[in-house]
């Protein structure tokens, strides 16, 4: 078992190879040991890795990684000989030792921030497990999914969460990190299978009943994502005001605009300053043909100057008004967090739409696919300006354009 504390990233200073020594007189455990070796290790400390991994195996003679850590210290110091009878003592007498041995030091280079040789250890002792792998490796593949999601990189956090779904069965946050990598890659109906499967196996779980409400309105299956939202029960905030809202926006997406109205009114009612409620509450009276939209999101606005909602639902009902140059001006004084977000990037499109310059609403429609690959429920809640950027969504190939 490895270490609960986390190793170093860096070389050790005397005073923590010191604070070591003492625990380990105090205690000792083998896990002191092998943290001080690893870290002696990483320092070029070849010699002094040795004797602390030596103190850690013989503390707990049936310990993959201070073995195999230790054999390739005896290597490099030249004693092959030892390093192989060590390694071939440790294969008879524990069982599938390769095959832990690279999971346990997959967890040390994950705890050490090392996500690149990470993966692969964890990909071989998934691979020399065979057809038994533990499901506890599942929690190791869902951190790797996490990190990956960390640097943006959607494919290999599929993928690492693709091995955890499989080794862990019924687990509730990776089932929902599994579904969530699954929408973002654009395979919404698999995400929504996931959840509904979810969903079905743990019904009273109320957190997968929001996420399988907002995966089945994002699939267009409006009528069952409301269902789903509604019967959250008590879970607490924020899930409560985000169900509410998903039943508004799904009220707005089928044409329901009294309905949509009412449901931002009674979530402006309950969060007065939330600047977002007001802004959807100004686009949902646009849409409609009711009056005094605009005012609603300016009053957003003055809320929260650089609310990226308000300030991109103001831009589309210029752009409606027939001012898309006043709208391309507004897009000039986005804070640059508009620069990944959706509806700034379809409200400029549709600003240069409205002007004629095809190019450009397809280049920022390009921006958007790019970060998301489902976009039929965004347009639902703007029927005109999904008519607009109809041409660069045909031209980007978006999904239901």
């Amino acid at each position: 078992m490895i270490s609960p504390e986390p190793l170093l990233r860096t070389a050790p200073t005397s005073q923590e190879i010191d604070q070591w020594r003492a625990r380990i007189r105090a205690d000792a455990t083998s896990n002191y040991h092998y943290q001080m070796a690893v870290a002696l290790e990483r320092a070029g400390n070849d010699a002094a890795a040795q004797d602390a991994y030596r103190h850690a195996v013989d503390a707990r003679p049936d310990f993959p990684a201070a073995i195999w850590r230790l054999a390739g210290v005896l290597r490099r110091l030249g004693s092959t000989g030892q390093a192989d009878a060590l390694i071939a003592r440790a294969e008879a007498g524990i069982p599938d030792f390769q095959a832990v041995s690279q999971w346990h030091l997959g967890r040390d280079d994950l705890n050490l921030g090392d996500v690149d040789a990470a993966r692969p250890r964890f990909q071989q002792a998934l691979a020399l497990f065979k057809n038994n792998p533990p499901s506890a490796m599942a929690q190791d593949f869902l951190r790797l999914g996490r990190e990956y999601q960390r640097r943006g990189d959607r494919g290999a956090r599929l993928e690492m969460l693709d091995i955890a779904a499989r080794l862990a069965g019924i687990d509730g946050d990776i089932v929902q990190d599994h579904a969530h990598a699954l929408f973002q890659m654009g395979r919404v109906t698999e995400a929504v299978d996931v959840m509904r499967g979810l969903s079905a196996r743990v019904p009273q779980a109320g957190k997968a009943r929001y996420q399988t409400g907002v995966f089945l309105a994002a699939a267009l299956d409006l009528d069952e994502a409301a269902a789903h939202l509604r019967a959250i029960g008590d879970l607490a905030e924020p899930y409560q005001s985000g169900a509410l809202y998903h039943l508004a926006l799904i009220d707005q997406a089928a044409g329901r605009y009294d309905a949509a109205l009412a449901g931002f009114t009674d979530l402006i009612a309950r969060k007065p300053r939330k600047a977002v409620y007001l802004a959807h509450a100004g686009l949902c009276r646009d849409v409609a043909g009711m009056p005094d939209g605009m005012a609603l999101i300016d009053r957003a606005l003055a809320l929260d100057a650089e609310n990226l909602y308000a300030m991109s639902f103001k831009s589309l009902i210029l752009t409606r008004a027939g001012e898309p140059d006043a709208a391309l001006d507004l897009h000039a004084m986005l804070p640059e967090s508009a620069a990944t977000a959706i509806w700034p990037r379809l409200a400029q499109a549709a600003a240069h739409q409205s002007r004629g310059e095809s190019g450009n609403a397809q280049l920022a429609v390009r921006a958007v696919l790019d970060d998301r690959q489902w976009l039929p429920f965004d347009l639902l809640l703007v029927p005109w300006m999904a008519s607009l950027i109809r041409p660069a969504l045909l031209a980007e190939g978006a999904p239901g354009a």
